[in-house]
């Protein structure tokens, strides 16, 4: 979330994988360190669309609230992806991490 004076720039996609992440990582029983967490998240930011929604008011929680509906699928079926991956191949024991 960005603050312009009375105005915030909201990143649909990352408040999307804040709220989803805990979930998948619990659901499919993969490593939730912060190492794990982190390039979870920077691949599925790399791989979703950047989508933003500019909030000026209480009124523009309606907006917001369908962006992050619309979202949502898209948003879960990418993080699935990834963990899965994680899973069936395991970071700890490699260096894919990078400068995380």
């Amino acid at each position: 979330t960005w603050n312009y004076g009375s105005r915030q720039l909201l990143n649909i996609m990352t408040m999307l994988i804040n709220d989803e992440l805990g979930t998948v990582l619990e659901r499919f029983n993969v490593c939730e360190c912060e190492k794990c967490c982190k390039f979870i998240t920077q691949t599925a930011l790399d791989e979703l669309p950047a989508v933003f929604v500019q909030a000026k008011s209480k009124a523009d929680e309606q907006k917001v609230n369908a962006e992050l509906n619309k979202y949502r699928p898209t948003v879960i079926k990418t993080l699935t992806k990834i963990v899965i991956s994680i899973k069936n191949n395991p970071i700890h024991s490699t260096q894919r991490y990078g400068n995380l």
